[in-house]
């Protein structure tokens, strides 16, 4: 069986996250990759050419080679083009070796152009990808469209040809601009523009075109998307477009040049939002005055996303104090601009300004801004807010409290901490989450009850018990009966289930329970011992016989096994994650059983 060591999958290192926050169902998830055995494709292949009768099932089968990942399935499949009888066979089984091309380059050159000319358009279609990517002439391929009149086709093919095409080309390119066919004038556009190096070409061009919409879009796709400073003074003039098409595509341009940030400071002020806030997003990669006023303008926009898109804007740049003190001073006191102004200051962490931000949010009456106030009073570690803060704990809106117990834990003021028991408790997920990590984040051991109740509270969310065990290492708690607490969650099919015996817990929270159980033992022998045992137990392969097995295992004993490196601080070995078999892809005959007659 071929591996396809090329994939590069790895199973995720978890001591980058652990030192900073828990593990959740996201820190192991692992997205394998999925493969079909040289075996089954060489049995596939034999029944396509030989013996599966229903041109449909044939159809059908060629087209699952989509799906196989492994570079012998493009391999055979080219060879048996040059038989294959049915066009619809022959253009799925061309499909999957387009699918396939990063693992196998074509290479029947011969064949796709002669496919060029098929009366079908799927096959010109595709022959047309697969002719270019054997080392056909782009020439060439221009040339077979010159007559096409399929759209799919047509749009295909330049797809393709945008790839390889070389300034050689635009002489020939242009001619299609007064093609018939919509498609081939759009992809020449598009071409054009990512290629033409004289500016004058390209206003010519806008000329020839600027009454269609559809293929001066393309015009101005192919300027930005090839970031050509030839093209700018056509965006210049396509920003001013009645277009919002046109004028959104503009807005997108991340060329690097003065006169490509005055058309993006021009269009932060469009009529249509989505272009204002695409145009904010592109000011970003400038940190010049006139930019930033720009931004800091848009603070005040009427759309949401606009407004979020220029504070992403403005924390990327980090001004200096002068555009700060505006942000701070004008924009803090304008009621529109507010809630921006403040999480620019917090995410920038302007301590300075926390008195002014600790002012809003005695004062506020909204929840948006009473939210940023107290994640920006967070950031700033403002314990003179401490008590204001508390006292919104029994707000109603899950959001507020979930910011409450993160700003209490970074506080770390004694008299919150029975606040932040009672977080611990919140019927909102989010806002237990958020408590328990709060807790953890103290390092006080004296809230080690509550969390090995948390750790052994089974009808709960699996992140419940994995926030609960991270928080057990960061405070150092070790109450007692703690480590058998640990040692069951990891070992134990603990989580109940309807109707059935009881499951094992999320992988990732056993790892989490391991890595607590790990790291208490560098002050508590037993705990030591305990967690190696549990190691060997499961490297040995004497787990219990529903627990995990195969991947998993795999797995699971890495995860396990990086906590000594975490100990150590040691970058552990990487290790590849295995593909995993597809042996379920084809439609008939999967193992070459069945029906073949």
């Amino acid at each position: 069986m071929n591996i396809l060591m090329a994939i590069g999958v790895f199973y995720p290192l978890l001591a980058g996250q652990w030192a900073s926050a828990p593990l959740d169902s996201k820190s192991d998830d692992v997205e394998y990759p999925a493969m079909v055995s040289d075996e089954l494709i060489k049995t596939q292949i034999a029944f396509l050419k030989t013996e599966i009768k229903d041109p449909r099932a044939r159809t059908s089968t060629a087209h699952s080679f989509v799906l196989a990942r492994n570079p012998l399935a493009p391999r055979l499949l080219e060879d048996m083009l040059k038989s294959e009888k049915d066009d619809e066979v022959l253009a799925e089984a061309m499909r999957s070796v387009i699918a396939a091309r990063d693992l196998h380059k074509p290479k029947l050159i011969e064949f796709y152009r002669e496919k060029l000319k098929s009366p079908k358009h799927l096959i010109r279609a595709y022959a047309s990808v697969l002719f270019l990517e054997s080392g056909g002439d782009v020439s060439e391929l221009l040339s077979s469209l010159e007559k096409e009149s399929n759209p799919f086709r047509a749009e295909y093919a330049w797809r393709e040809i945008r790839k390889f095409a070389k300034p050689a080309h635009l002489a020939e390119t242009r001619n299609f601009l007064k093609s018939p066919l919509l498609q081939n004038r759009a992809g020449a556009a598009s071409v054009l523009g990512a290629l033409e190096t004289s500016s004058q070409s390209l206003l010519s061009d806008y000329e020839l075109l600027k009454d269609e919409k559809a293929v001066l879009a393309a015009l101005a796709e192919g300027i930005v998307s090839g970031k050509n400073s030839a093209g700018l003074r056509l965006l210049s003039a396509m920003s001013k477009d009645n277009s919002v098409q046109i004028r959104g595509i503009v807005a997108l341009s991340r060329i690097i040049s003065p006169e490509n940030q005055k058309i993006l400071v021009e269009l932060s002020s469009d009529k249509d939002c989505e272009t204002r806030r695409l145009a904010c997003i592109g000011l970003g990669e400038f940190s010049s005055p006139e930019s930033l006023n720009a931004l800091i303008r848009a603070l005040a926009d009427p759309d949401f996303y606009v407004r979020t898109a220029a504070e992403d804007s403005i924390i990327r740049i980090s001004p200096d104090d002068s555009f700060i003190k505006v942000i701070a001073g004008d924009c803090l006191k304008n009621l529109a601009s507010r809630d921006s102004a403040i999480r620019v200051l917090g995410e920038l962490n302007k301590r300075q300004y926390s008195e002014d931000i600790f002012a809003i949010l005695k004062e506020s009456r909204s929840d948006d801004t009473t939210v940023r106030s107290l994640k920006a009073l967070d950031k700033f570690d403002f314990k003179k807010s401490c008590e204001d803060v508390m006292s919104l704990s029994v707000n109603a809106n899950p959001l507020i409290r979930t910011a409450v117990a993160s700003a209490l834990g970074t506080f770390n003021v004694e008299s919150s901490y029975a606040v932040l028991r009672k977080l611990d408790k919140d019927a909102d997920l989010g806002v237990r989450l958020e408590a328990i990590k709060a807790i953890g984040r103290t390092g006080n051991s004296v809230f080690g009850d509550i969390l090995q109740e948390n750790a052994c509270e089974y009808r709960v969310s699996p992140e419940i018990r994995s926030y609960a065990c991270w928080a057990i290492w960061r405070t150092s708690s070790n109450t007692p009966g703690i480590k058998s607490a640990l040692d069951k969650l990891i070992t134990k099919a603990v989580i109940p289930v309807e109707g059935a015996p009881p499951t094992y817990d999320a992988l990732f929270s056993r790892t989490s329970a391991f890595w607590a159980l790990a790291l208490m033992g560098k002050n508590d022998p037993a705990a030591a011992k305990l967690a190696k045992d549990i190691f060997a137990r499961y490297r040995s392969g004497k787990a219990s016989e529903n627990d995990v097995s195969g991947e998993s295992l795999e797995q699971m004993l890495y995860n396990f096994d990086q906590v000594y490196s975490f100990m150590e601080k040691t970058e552990p070995a990487k290790r590849e994650v295995p593909p995993r078999l597809l042996n379920d892809i084809f439609p008939v005959n999967r193992l070459g059983e069945g029906e073949s007659k």
